[in-house]
């Protein structure tokens, strides 16, 4: 596994619509692990998602996890729900670009 803390992308949220967050990269591991954290953007702590790709049969099965702590009091609800469609939105779009 390869770690990169200065590697840093924008991240866009929904639609044309750009979000302030900024991420960089926290670890990496060709063609089956990818890792990053959340520097700034949103009203989170701790934010971290680690993804690990299996080879399953001519594809691929994608197990995304995302940690994180709000910092502001009820609001994990909504991150939670935020996030998570967000993520899937991105899984998707991954399986729909990919070629075997």
């Amino acid at each position: 596994m390869r770690t990169n803390p200065k590697a840093s992308a924008r991240s866009a949220c929904s639609g044309r619509r750009r979000s302030p967050a900024t991420s960089g990269s926290s670890s990496w591991c060709p063609i089956r692990r990818f890792g990053y954290t959340l520097l700034r953007g949103f009203p989170l702590r701790d934010y971290r998602v680690d993804v690990e790709l299996t080879p399953v049969g001519g594809g691929a099965e994608v197990h995304w996890h995302c940690e994180f702590t709000p910092k502001i009091p009820g609001t994990g609800w909504f991150f939670r729900w935020f996030l998570g469609s967000f993520h899937a939105k991105v899984v998707a779009g991954l399986g729909r670009g990919a070629t075997v």
